[in-house]
């Protein structure tokens, strides 16, 4: 945490930072209420291997909101390998941090 001139905490920096680390959850919690209020989606899975060498998984859903497709980023998450057992295992992980029943 960063202080200012005279010495104290800078609260509003820390203020901020708390903020940052908490949208991407707040994000993900609107899409998948907009999901759960669909009657169809489809979840997207796809591999991939980021600047530094680590494999991510990245998860998209599409799905029907007022007659318009729409199309969303979930979450990225990384990988160990990218075998078919460990993608399906992190995919559901992942997922089952949601509640999903409507």
């Amino acid at each position: 945490m960063s202080s200012r001139s005279g010495g104290e905490p800078d609260i509003t920096l820390n203020h901020h930072c708390e903020k940052l680390a908490v949208m991407p959850k707040n994000i993900l919690n609107q899409v998948v209420t907009e999901i759960k209020a669909c009657s169809f989606f489809v979840f997207y899975l796809d591999e991939s291997t980021d600047v530094a060498f680590c494999t991510q998984l990245l998860v998209y859903t599409r799905y029907l909101k007022r007659n318009s497709m729409k199309w969303e980023y979930l979450f990225s998450k990384p990988l160990i390998t990218i075998a078919y057992e460990v993608v399906l295992m992190t995919f559901q992980n992942s997922i089952s941090d949601n509640e999903w029943s409507k």
